[in-house]
């Protein structure tokens, strides 16, 4: 990749410089006390950007790291678990829970569709034994670009004791979460997508519930074990040593994150992307996956007529443009491709994007089989 492409994958997203700068800090003693203040930093500042008075433990790994851990924590092999699912990741968090043991009930919605609460809150009252352990959510799903509203949840949830972990994995940092609000017992993020630095440490939030389920979770674990992760960190250090160029920049981050002014104004432009994006899309054969109640603002899934093949579209940006989007998922993965708004994303790199796109359909008249070879011809004359 050049200097010069523009990054709106959904997954990596791009560095700000100022972060970027903050990383080539220089290398300290990682069991000292320079990284013991500063790993209890940014456990502090991602309690609240998070929303919630729970301990933040973190692991060098990515995402899919951090849903192991939220599992292996808090539950032991046969434990039933409510699994809300209406896309590829949040049915790869139920994967996850069925291969460490669970044993999965998934609750499944149409892809695009937001989570009905009133079906969530039947299951939970048809569960009079109580044996439902956890309820596993996905806050924003990627493969869909739809937005899970957790406004509904306690109230479909109601006394029922299971606890709710909730996959917030590419929401942080492109929205404000309410963890404690929404009565979320477990969440989880990562360095990377919203929070603008590259892929690498995974974040673990629980409250004082999911602490009573830790004790006696009978999973084995060992390097996602909190508890002994709990142990090292009341000495002052980390059972590992800490990824300190990472944490170097998350700590620049979250000093943005924790400014509600500079938080807010983060979240605006996210969502101002998202929305110029999505209203320049007129005339263009393309349908937006996610329904419009539940639209995200990190990201837009473009379903492509059937006469278009997505990933020659996606090489043909990359080589044309310079500008890197990402493929369709699961069911999804033939039809769609993926384009991120959070981050370090500006307006600017929308109409770029937009007017690739605009240059693209030109020569893929609606209902034609097209030629690549034709088509990236033509691309490079629209884009140089």
């Amino acid at each position: 990749m050049t200097g010069r492409d523009c990054l709106l994958t959904t997954g990596i997203t791009p560095v700000p410089d100022w972060v970027a700068r903050e990383m080539q800090r220089p290398m300290v003693d990682g069991h000292g006390l320079e990284a013991a203040a500063l790993v209890a930093n940014v456990r502090k500042g991602m309690a609240a950007v998070m929303g919630t008075a729970g301990e933040v433990f973190l692991f060098p790994g990515t995402g899919t790291g951090g849903l192991e851990a939220s599992i292996v924590n808090h539950l032991s092999p046969g434990d039933r678990v409510l699994a809300c699912t209406n896309g590829f990741f949040s049915e790869l968090y139920a994967d996850i829970a069925e291969k460490l043991g669970a044993d999965v009930q998934k609750l499944a919605f149409e892809w695009g569709k937001c989570i009905d609460w009133s079906r969530v809150a039947d299951v939970l009252r048809q569960d009079r034994s109580q044996n439902i352990k956890a309820i596993l959510l996905t806050h924003h799903e990627t493969s869909t670009g739809v937005l899970t509203q957790l406004d509904g949840l306690r109230e479909a949830k109601g006394s029922h004791p299971a606890l709710v972990m909730l996959n917030a994995l590419s929401s942080a940092g492109g929205t404000e979460l309410q963890t404690d609000f929404w009565g979320v017992d477990v969440i989880v993020t990562c360095s990377h997508k919203g929070l603008m630095c590259p892929p690498g440490i995974t974040f673990v939030s629980a409250n004082e519930r999911a602490k009573e389920r830790q004790a006696c979770a009978k999973m084995p674990k060992a390097y996602w074990d909190i508890g002994n992760q709990r142990h090292w960190l009341s000495r002052g250090v980390t059972p590992f040593d800490p990824p300190l160029s990472l944490l170097y920049g998350i700590d620049k981050v979250l000093e943005c994150l924790q400014n509600r002014t500079e938080a807010q104004e983060i979240y605006r432009r996210v969502a101002s992307n998202a929305t110029l994006f999505r209203d320049c899309l007129d005339e263009m054969p393309v349908e937006i996956v996610a329904d419009v109640h539940c639209r995200a603002p990190h990201c837009t899934v473009l379903r492509f007529p059937e006469y278009i093949v997505p990933v020659e579209v996606k090489g043909l940006l990359k080589s044309g443009f310079g500008i890197l989007v990402s493929s369709g998922m699961g069911r999804l993965s033939s039809a769609t491709l993926r384009v991120n708004h959070q981050g370090w994303v500006f307006p600017r790199d929308m109409f770029a994007l937009l007017f690739a796109l605009r240059a693209f359909f030109e020569v893929a008249p609606a209902g034609s089989a097209c030629d690549g070879a034709e088509i990236a011809s033509s691309s490079k004359a629209f884009g140089g």
